[in-house]
């Protein structure tokens, strides 16, 4: 027998086909965040991080395709495609594809909230929290592989690595070696391509290898580009990014913090910045210094003394015999 609704019931049971929505806050390791929403408009929403105010998160609504997340069965990994479409970036429109090629995502925050449509003036929900361990980018969207803050903690990892290099990230408290002495903060000065940036410097040829290019203005200003070489001529520095910026710099406009690189050698940490037994290359030091293990043979070297040791022991027994 079928039962009989009022109509008040009906009505009262509909709901919006997209009453629930997500919320997406990215917060960079520069310090920049953006907003997204899966909705087909823009959505100002409160936050538990916005402070009690309102945000407005960007819509990929212009061709209504939605954000996609695909979780695995323990929620310690998730995958979030978004659209390829152009989102405000530095008060401008730029491709997602081209930031996320540009690495400006690498080792981000990822934020997840849950906002009802309906009741737009309640605090969204946090649905999850993320960090950002890969951006790959297709023709038709963004996809990022994020891993759970939960699942980080916990995965053991060892502390020490024997090898002959030093185990520590340059500039780290446990490296100890204050990066602001050696960061320098130049100006473009000469007119170039995306993939090399020319400044004035004091600094010898070599001295910025392996470092970092941090713009601090103009339309690239939040990235952080890898150095592959850098040479001096004639008091100008040339440096070769591994990665390309977006734009052109402006010649005499816009500025950059350059930080050079270490390549963790023992010589290295002694010849270049002094920082063998800590800041200022003294054992009285509290904290820092190189954690290598420089006497430790190399794969090839111990290869070979396998193979030496491994043939005299096959030859040892015919000595023995010949000689006896």
């Amino acid at each position: 027998m079928t039962k009989a609704y009022d109509k008040s019931f009906v009505e009262g049971a509909k709901q919006p086909s997209r009453r629930h929505v997500k919320l997406y806050q990215v917060d960079m390791a520069s310090g920049l965040s953006m907003f997204f929403c899966d909705a087909d408009t823009d959505v100002s929403a409160i936050t538990p991080r916005s402070g009690g105010q309102y945000q407005l998160f960007r819509a990929f609504g212009h061709d209504r395709q939605e954000i996609k997340m695909n979780a695995t069965l323990q929620i310690d990994v998730l995958d979030i495609g978004f659209p390829a479409a152009e989102v405000p970036f530095n008060g401008r429109l730029v491709d997602l594809r081209v930031l996320a090629l540009g690495g400006i995502f690498d080792r981000a925050s990822m934020y997840v909230y849950k906002w009802d449509n309906e009741n737009p003036a309640v605090m969204a929900q946090l649905h999850s929290q993320w960090i950002v361990q890969q951006a790959t980018s297709t023709r038709s969207d963004v996809s990022f592989r994020c891993e759970n803050y939960l699942t980080l903690a916990t995965r053991q990892t060892p502390r020490t690595t024997f090898q002959a290099e030093c185990n520590n990230r340059f500039g780290s408290p446990w490296c100890g070696f204050d990066l602001t002495t050696v960061t320098d903060v130049v100006t473009c000065v000469a007119p170039t391509d995306v993939g090399t940036v020319y400044f004035s410097s004091a600094r010898a040829t070599g001295w910025f290898d392996g470092g970092l290019l941090v713009p601090t203005s103009g339309l690239a200003i939040g990235l952080r580009l890898t150095i592959q070489l850098s040479v001096k001529t004639s008091g100008i520095m040339q440096c070769i990014l591994v990665r390309p910026l977006p734009w052109a710099p402006s010649v005499g406009v816009d500025t950059f913090q350059v930080v050079p690189g270490c390549d963790k050698r023992m010589s290295t940490c002694l010849g270049k910045f002094n920082n063998l037994y800590g800041p200022g290359g003294t054992a009285a030091a509290p904290t820092g210094g190189f954690r290598g293990f420089p006497d430790i043979p190399k794969p090839v070297d111990t290869l070979g003394w396998i193979m030496f040791l491994a043939g005299g022991a096959m030859l040892w027994p015919l000595v023995a015999k010949l000689v006896g």
